[in-house]
């Protein structure tokens, strides 16, 4: 425990978010990966497209290295390393690694941008 909100464990996720379909009996793995190499092409080509969108670009940025980081994890060993978890009294959030805060906030940071200039990402 590192404070009264915050623990440092050892989860391995087989699953994606929220261990979705971690009870697999281990096709997941492959068809996550398939998932994570069709994302990076695809987010590398609209970096390439939005050079001009320097907020989009960077939030971008963080989505790809969110899922190049947990895909190293899925392709090396099989699973996502989890490893920080937070709580507040009897709620516990599910744990989660550096990757996904990555992701979590280029997603924000998508979401702020198209807001903020009323245009889709894919226009």
């Amino acid at each position: 425990m590192v404070n009264s909100f915050l623990n440092i464990v050892h989860f391995q996720n087989t699953g994606a978010a929220f261990s979705f379909l971690s009870e697999a009996s281990g096709w997941q793995r492959y068809f996550f990966i398939g998932i994570s190499l069709a994302a990076i092409i695809i987010i590398i080509r609209l970096i390439h497209q939005r050079l001009k969108q320097p907020l989009l670009c960077l939030a971008l940025s963080f989505i790809l290295g969110g899922a190049i980081g947990n895909l190293c994890d899925r392709s090396y060993y099989g699973f996502v390393i989890d490893f920080i978890y937070v709580h507040y009294e009897a709620f516990y959030w599910p744990a989660f690694n550096v990757a996904d805060s990555f992701i979590s906030t280029g997603v924000a940071l998508i979401l702020y941008d198209a807001f903020k200039n009323k245009k889709p990402l894919l226009s």
